[in-house]
């Protein structure tokens, strides 16, 4: 059992601009066909895309690359377990 998950995430950058146009996440390999990624481009709400392909410059429409993708772990929140509580001490009746 995993105490965490790997999560992909890579800065977009154009082509023909030099233009970052956001940050893309995945739980797959960002390069991998198929596996849909989120796209958070700069100064604008996220939306989930199907490919890198699908996802153009806002400067100058030019198509856009990953750059520097890296794999990143993301730990679930974790939940302290209260200790069992104590037996109660026997006190024992003192012989005088």
């Amino acid at each position: 059992m995993a105490d965490y998950e790997i999560v992909y995430h890579a800065d977009i950058h154009c082509y023909w601009c030099g233009h970052e146009c956001g940050q893309v996440s995945s739980k797959t390999p960002i390069n991998q066909i198929g596996a849909p990624v989120s796209f958070q481009p700069k100064g604008g709400d996220a939306r989930l895309v199907r490919h890198l392909g699908e996802v153009r410059c806002a400067r100058c429409g030019g198509p856009v690359f990953a750059e520097n993708p890296e794999k990143r772990r993301v730990y679930l929140p974790f939940e302290f377990r209260q200790r069992r509580p104590r037996r109660p001490k026997v006190v024992e009746p003192s012989v005088a």
